[in-house]
């Protein structure tokens, strides 16, 4: 449970994704999920970190992805504590229908880092997205970000400022990302950039994740 909690391949996942990991990788005993539960709960990093929420229940609303890599959230994360390299921003795009997470440290994230991130990160490994979900953030909306995506026909869908939460699939993701680093590092807060890839590693192994196996097969 302490390895595949917080070892190597970690993330610190709640009791109910720990005893999944636990059991597809071949492992049972008849009192396991009672185990789990209180071992993720006794986590001391876990309970420093956890989330909190201050907002009232809203109404959700569906988006609709009809099939994998078709539609992706981007946000930027910063500025975090300098890493190595003086990298203190995030670039992230989360599939809406997988919640498959692809991320990379930046010094700086202008036009020339999300359109190398996405030809890096997105086209020569998933193909083409039908749609790209962002921010109205220069960086996604300048003429330079604009014409690339013309050029490959995915269309830009940008959030309003008084309504964010229509990005919120890339926002909810680099929360994620973000606990997850303060888990692993607590005070080691300057080698995040370094644990970045350890932390991706260790969210993609879920249930919905093996169908990004036998798609990309």
């Amino acid at each position: 449970m302490k390895d595949i909690h917080e070892g190597d391949c970690g993330n610190h996942t709640g009791g109910r994704a720990l005893l999944m990991k636990i059991l597809r990788i071949g492992y049972f005993w008849p009192t396991m999920r009672k185990d789990v539960m209180s071992y993720s709960q006794r986590c001391d990093a876990c309970q420093r970190h956890c989330n909190i929420l201050h907002q009232p229940g809203e109404t959700l609303y569906l988006m609709v992805s009809s099939w994998p890599f078709m539609k992706r959230g981007m946000d930027i994360v910063g500025k975090l504590p300098k890493a190595l390299g003086g990298k203190v921003f995030t670039l992230s795009m989360n599939d809406y229908f997988l919640k498959w997470i692809e991320a990379e440290a930046f010094v700086q994230v202008r036009e020339k880092e999300v359109i190398s991130f996405i030809k890096r990160n997105i086209l020569t490994r998933f193909g083409i997205p039908a749609e790209i979900t962002c921010d109205n953030g220069s960086q996604f909306i300048g003429n330079r970000t604009t014409n690339f995506c013309e050029a490959w026909g995915i269309k830009m869908i940008t959030s309003t400022p008084v309504d964010p939460q229509a990005n919120g699939q890339a926002k909810s993701s680099n929360k994620i990302i973000i606990n997850n680093l303060k888990k692993k590092l607590e005070s080691k807060k300057g080698k995040w950039a370094e644990e970045l890839s350890f932390v991706l590693w260790a969210k993609r192994p879920t249930t919905k994740m093996q169908l990004v196996r036998h798609h990309s097969r």
